[in-house]
């Protein structure tokens, strides 16, 4: 073979190469040539045998003491070399499509019931999210033996521990103390589902209620309405809760009377479940001191109103989302003729799910369910009651908000034209003969009643039109001739 060729020898045989920069982009252009021989060539000895970037790294580790370099610099890139490391590592979990590209989040360790009672006694700042969700997710599904065993370890009690502190912050963190709170609500749901849950709930009554009261209608109140609605949800649960009389005196942030509130001394005088009385008396709020220092003949034009900041909520939310109610052709739905379970049942998600017009209405629902379940209540119970709530409601402006409420649109928001229904229904009720029947329309063709399903109806027409061609007519029942009897 030529000697161009050929290998060549290693200049320098008596001093080592140094072999910093490796590998097939920095070898001589001669040895990256390929030639027909007869002969095998050797092989060449410094050609790498793994990938050139780790080849690269070893090779820059392994003489870094050669080089004449800074120390400094030398730490410098041995702790890039370390760097790069550790990011080539595969990741346990294989990434998904649409996660590529973005950075892997730890998963959540789990916990068990020590643990997250342990957590839940740390001061509010050092409590993570994640262990609220696993509280929660563990109250909906373990069993009532793993409930009353969260009780009884004090779970409980620091539950409501660290929804006094987050209760009573000047400041929240939306990122964090708002989202526990949310996480805190959502476990006391989950709790009230299970009978043992309730009666703790029912135990530590008027807590957290008051409290719950308090900030709903302070100026810290929360600022996702998924977060009012839970609160809502909890005073909906208290009210078929029958509890000792003696709970209503002892509220310590609610300063209200019974005897100041008179639907609610009347419901307590006629047996009406402590909890809805109690509800009753949370909905109400009490004289401000601008309003007590005004003199009488001030006090009269503004007469105060104990529901007012109630339906101001209502009123709030309609102002803020006042591009969903714009049908103004709406009329309220006929109650008796809605299917209930297709219209507040689950519902598959569709685009107008999950966006803040459905929480909007979401919101405004839960509100009217409330009002729904203590008038027909106080209906059952104390009909004067109920005439003296209606009565408070409607002078604080009910009626303006329930008919902004009926332009929403009646094909999305199916289901809060149904509660507000549900309410005109027991409104009509409650009232008598005294008053004009509000006008009603039929509802949508998905929220109707239906007398008989579809598979029923065909039959039962095959069925007649079977019998009607199979059976014969019999000649002596066929009329007969004029003119036989002529003849």
């Amino acid at each position: 073979m030529d000697k161009e060729n050929a290998v060549p020898a290693t200049p320098h045989a008596g001093i080592k190469r140094p072999s910093l920069f490796l590998g097939p982009g920095f070898a001589p252009k001669r040895l990256l040539r390929t030639y027909r021989s007869d002969k095998p060539s050797p092989p060449i000895p410094f050609a790498p045998t793994t990938s050139f970037s780790e080849t690269l790294d070893m090779a820059l580790l392994d003489h870094m003491d050669a080089l004449s370099l800074d120390p400094q610099l030398k730490e410098r890139i041995a702790g890039m070399h370390r760097q790069a490391a550790v990011e080539k590592r595969p990741s346990r979990r294989m990434r998904s499509i649409l996660s590529l590209g973005q950075p892997m989040q730890k998963e959540p360790k789990h916990l068990l019931l020590p643990q997250l009672v342990e957590h839940l006694r740390r001061p509010v700042r050092q409590i993570p999210v994640d262990v609220a969700r696993q509280l929660r997710v563990a109250l909906a599904t373990e069993s009532p033996a793993w409930i009353q065993s969260f009780i009884d370890t004090g779970g409980y009690r620091a539950l409501l521990s660290c929804l006094d502190d987050l209760v009573g912050m000047e400041w929240r963190e939306e990122q964090h103390d708002d989202t526990l709170l949310h996480e805190i609500l959502r476990c006391l749901c989950a709790m009230s589902s299970s009978p043992k849950g309730l009666a703790c709930i029912q135990a530590s009554a008027p807590a957290p209620m008051e409290q719950l009261a308090v900030l709903l209608f302070s100026d810290r109140m929360p600022a996702e309405l998924d977060t009012r609605r839970l609160i809502i949800q909890l005073f909906t649960m208290m009210i078929p809760i029958s509890m000792k009389p003696e709970v209503l005196d002892q509220r310590t942030t609610h300063h209200i009377p019974v005897t100041d509130v008179p639907c609610a001394s009347d419901a307590l005088a006629s047996g009406v479940p402590t909890g809805t009385v109690l509800v009753l008396l949370l909905l109400h709020t009490a004289r401000t001191a601008a309003y007590e220092s005004k003199v009488d003949f001030l006090q009269r034009p503004n007469e105060y109103r104990p529901l007012r900041k109630y339906v101001s909520l209502l009123q709030q939310v309609c102002g803020e989302f006042f591009w969903i109610f714009c049908h103004k052709e709406n009329r309220i739905l006929d109650w008796h003729t809605i299917d209930v379970k297709s219209v507040i049942g689950p519902k598959v998600p569709s685009g107008i799910t999950g966006g803040v017009e459905w929480d909007a209405t979401m919101y405004l629902a839960s509100h009217l369910r409330l009002l729904c379940a203590v008038l027909s209540t106080l209906q059952t119970s104390c009909p004067h009651a109920a005439h003296l709530f209606l009565q408070e409601l409607e002078q604080s402006g009910l009626n303006r908000t329930l008919e902004a409420i009926c332009m929403a649109s009646q094909v999305y928001y199916t289901f809060l034209h149904a509660e507000l229904a549900h309410l005109c229904a027991i409104r009509e009720e409650i009232r008598g003969k005294q008053h004009a029947p509000t006008p009603v329309a039929h509802p949508p063709s998905s929220a109707r009643q239906r007398t008989s399903s579809q598979r029923s109806t065909v039959s039962l027409v095959r069925h007649v039109s079977i019998e009607r061609v199979s059976i014969p007519i019999p000649l002596s029942a066929a009329k007969p001739d004029v003119r036989s009897h002529a003849e």
